[in-house]
């Protein structure tokens, strides 16, 4: 490629770096700067202590048991848009062969409820009205990666598991890889 063209596609992948910087850094509300503001004067008393706000306390608290409850799937915010970006083994989702990676999710049920439209909201928000205890279902609205097809799925949570190491062997009774 010539140097136009290599400067051409540098600048098409930091503008649209500096896009996904500026859409994260808008959907900071008041909590979130209030976490940040005391992590930044916490660092200066001592770097191995940090606050965590509720929200970041239950994802830790997940990450560190091994398992939560939900549909089984990873979600990011991009362009407005709540995609699947992983569909996590063991999950409702990934035994149900409901969601793929790539699919993009547009409204939110709760059974029995009236539909909520998550393009625009933040993450942590759509997570929040995906997410729940084991047994309930969720409608969920979605856009085929594929063929662009808008299809309807229900949903029953589940606990999904979250392995650290996804393959392990036993070399003897003492060695493991």
């Amino acid at each position: 490629k010539t140097d136009n063209e290599l400067e051409v596609k540098a600048r098409e992948i930091i503008s649209e770096n500096m896009d996904a910087f500026f859409e994260r850094y808008n959907d900071l509300n008041r909590k979130d700067w209030f976490s940040i503001y005391i992590n930044s004067i916490v660092l200066q008393f001592d770097p191995h202590t940090s606050y965590l706000a509720p929200n970041d306390k239950d994802r830790f608290d997940a990450s560190m048991s091994g398992e939560f409850e939900g549909i089984g799937a990873r979600l990011q915010k991009r362009n407005q848009e709540v995609k699947i970006v992983e569909v996590i083994s063991g999950g409702p989702v990934w035994r149900d062969e409901l969601l793929e990676i790539g699919d993009i999710i547009l409204k939110v049920a709760q059974p029995n409820k009236e539909a909520v439209d998550i393009s625009g909201m933040r993450l942590d928000d759509s997570i929040k009205l995906i997410k729940g205890p084991k047994g309930t279902q969720v409608d969920v609205g979605i856009v085929r990666r594929r063929s662009k097809e808008i299809l309807d799925f229900t949903i029953t949570r589940d606990k999904i598991p979250l392995y650290s190491v996804t393959a392990s062997y036993m070399a003897d009774d003492h060695t493991g890889y």
